[in-house]
This record gives structure tokens, sequence and C-alpha cells, in this order.
């Protein structure tokens, strides 16, 4: 069984997959071992998967000779109705993916249907290739590299269903890991200069760092068939807002710090105001700072 991908670099992280829990206004879920375990079908597509890339590809594609582990899959649903996902990049902050495999499971679809994944040259190569659009049809497997090919799914007007893994190069995914952790340690050290003396322990800097990293700013989050930059909605706002009345006095404080805010009550009144736009510019400044 392939290590599973867990923590502050996670594709998929756990606030966006419970919120996008599959149901029939479609979504996306992660395939857990417990779910192979019921499905011999799903077990064997995975397997193959494993086989072709581990076997097959990572000995001929220089890109992928150091490929040692991958993500756990996840089922992508689009319900129709005009769904789609914007052009993006699954792997912009350098969490260590370098290969996205789509394994599509649409039985007779037609491309009346659209839901194409349109793909584009890669950014980082030189590239002349015009865009080139892959249908869902049952059985067919797409891949791209998944730090440079730039993608998005076309207007679905039909049930549309894919499994997508990622694949880590070993080296990439090491230092991403190294980064995170240390990262991490540091948003839990982080204590503003008013709350010295006043008791803050280590127990409220870690509370303060989950909620950093799985609240305020989570990875990028996850795509239906990948990871962009979505803009956070009222629901996001939300979260964070209940997020926070959950959190320790002794934890706001540290997280009062690491925001610059001057005191709990002007935190407070931050997260009150915030919306969508103002969350995203928040988020996008903690990563460009490493978080």
């Amino acid at each position: 069984e392939q290590p599973r991908t867990k923590g502050a670099i996670e594709p998929c992280n756990t606030k966006i997959k419970i919120k996008n829990k599959l149901s029939s206004s479609g979504g996306t879920a992660r395939i857990t071992s417990s779910v192979m375990s019921k499905f011999s079908s799903i077990r064997q597509l995975i397997k193959f998967v494993d086989l072709l890339v581990f076997e097959q590809l990572k000995g001929r594609v220089t890109k992928l000779m150091r490929v040692a582990e991958r993500s756990d899959a996840m089922l992508a649903v689009y319900p129709g109705k005009g769904t789609r996902f914007q052009r993006h990049i699954d792997n912009t902050a350098g969490d260590g993916r370098v290969l996205t495999v789509l394994v599509y499971l649409n039985t007779d679809w037609e491309e009346q249907n659209g839901g194409a994944l349109r793909v584009f040259g890669s950014q980082t190569r030189e590239s002349s290739q015009t865009a080139v659009d892959v249908y869902p049809e049952c059985g067919r497997l797409a891949m791209f590299f998944a730090d440079e090919v730039p993608h998005e799914v076309r207007p679905t007007q039909a049930s549309r269903h894919a499994v997508t893994v990622w694949y880590y190069d070993e080296t990439l995914r090491k230092d991403a890991v190294s980064v995170a952790n240390e990262n991490a340690a540091s948003a839990a050290g982080a204590v503003p200069s008013g709350a010295m003396g006043m008791g803050i322990d280590t127990q409220a800097k870690q509370e303060a760092s989950q909620f950093m990293y799985s609240v305020l700013a989570p990875p990028e989050e996850p795509t239906q068939e990948g990871c962009g930059s979505a803009r956070p909605t009222k629901r996001d706002i939300e979260a964070v807002g209940y997020a926070v009345t959950k959190l320790s006095q002794g934890a706001r404080r540290v997280v009062a710090g690491i925001l610059g805010a001057p005191s709990d009550e002007h935190f407070l009144e931050a997260v009150n105001g915030l919306t969508p736009d103002s969350l995203f510019a928040l988020r996008q400044k903690l990563r460009r700072m490493g978080m």
C-alpha cells in the first residue's frame, strides 16, 4: 500500500473534502483503503495505474525517475448543468507532485455532453502546441506533469466521473515536508509581544498552528481534477469564524501575534469583517510568506 498524504501539504485538505462530500450536486471524495477493500474494481484500477507509473514510466521518463509514492486516489463527480473548472496548474505550491493521472468512468459518453479536459502546453518548457481536448470516455486515461501543465474542465452537460491520482518525486517531497514542518514550528512558536509572560503553553501554540494550516492558510484548495487557487466562498468565511470560536484564549493570542493584530479584540474584529476577497488576499499573502 502506498503512503498516504496528510498534513499541511496534502493536495486536498480535510476541510474542503468534507465540504465537497459527494451528493446529487457533485463534489469530490478521497478513495480510502476501506473503500477499496469493498470494491475490487477500484482496487484493481489503482493497482494497474501504479504498475504503469512505477514499472513502465519511472524508468523511461527523466522527470519521473525519483517517483516513490502517490496520494490517495480521489473521485470527482460533475453533475452536469454546465459545471466546469477554470484553467489551473495542479501543483503551484511546490509540494512534490510531479505527475497527475486521470481515469474516466463515463460509459457511452458523447462529445455533445462537453466536459472535455482541455490541456495546454507546458509553461516551463518551450511549446507551440495548441490546446488539446480530451473527452472523458470510459476507460480513457490522461496524464500530465502536475507542476507544469495548465488544464481546465470544459462545461459539462451530463454526469461526469473521474478518478485522480498524484505521484510524488521523492526528493521534492522530502524537501516539501521539511519546509512544512519548519513553518509549522515557526508558526507554533510565534507569540505576540503583548502575551509574553501570560502563560501561553505549548498546547496553545500547537492549537494555533493547526488553525493556521487547516483553516486560515491551508494549502491551495483542491479542485475536482486538481489543485487551483479557487476563491473562498461565504461558506469558507463561516468556517473560519466557527473555528475561531473554538480557539482557546492562548491560541487566539498566538494567531493574533502571527497576523500582527495588537490584541485579541482586534483579531476578532478582523475575523468578523472578513469577506471572500479579503480572505483570498490574506491567504495569498500568508502563502508568499511560506505558510
